[in-house]
């Protein structure tokens, strides 16, 4: 295999806005958020258990693939193709343009937990356990992909955009950090899923 020079473009350690996000949830809202237990997202407790394996976590290696605007055409996706043939789609998270069709791809996935009162267990019953996406590193390159989507809200999702100039940033941004889980951890159903996450509907963006 050839040598890859890695650049690491997304790490939940940094992604505070994320954090604060599903912790409030979490914390603050019965059913929505993530199962507190064996701790709650980013404390050093959550970490610790992530290290020790308490948190399953694997790391998937393939090849950027289909990079997309999903839904109405303003949300960054990919699809990594795992060097076994395997398949799954996720958001750009990070710098979303440094996702190139034909690039290398590393990523660190952990499992995680609804809360037992979640809609997604209780309204669609789907396995509390589901995957997250906790880092990224693509290979180094020049290209990049397009910044702004084409639907009709162009910059609804720009994470290289001044968060002064936006109105009403913080709170879609802090939707957005919920949402970004919880449309890789229910695809089909990325409404509900939202809600299991913010206690808040998409069209609050």
């Amino acid at each position: 295999m050839r040598f890859v020079e890695w650049v690491t473009v997304y790490d939940l350690r940094r992604d505070r806005q994320r954090i604060d996000a599903v912790q409030e949830a979490t914390l603050h809202r019965p059913g929505y958020g993530l199962d507190p237990n064996p701790a709650v997202l980013g404390t050093d407790e959550w970490w610790r258990a992530v290290a020790d394996g308490r948190i399953p976590s694997r790391v998937d290696e393939g090849v950027v693939g289909h990079v997309r605007w999903g839904s109405m055409g303003d949300w960054p996706e990919w699809t990594l193709r795992r060097d076994d043939g395997q398949e799954r789609t996720w958001t750009r998270e990070g710098d979303h343009t440094r996702y190139v069709d034909g690039l290398r791809a590393r990523i660190r996935v952990i499992t995680v937990r609804w809360k037992p009162d979640s809609p997604s267990v209780l309204q669609l019953g789907q396995d509390p356990e589901h995957d997250m996406l906790i880092a990224v590193e693509l290979e180094a390159s020049d290209h990049r992909s397009d910044r702004l989507g084409p639907g009709p809200f162009p910059g609804a999702y720009d994470d290289l955009a001044p968060r002064r100039t936006l109105i009403g940033y913080h709170d879609r941004a802090r939707i957005a950090a919920c949402a970004r889980t919880s449309r890789e951890s229910v695809p089909d159903e990325p409404q509900i899923a939202v809600d299991s996450f913010c206690g808040q509907r998409h069209e609050a963006f």
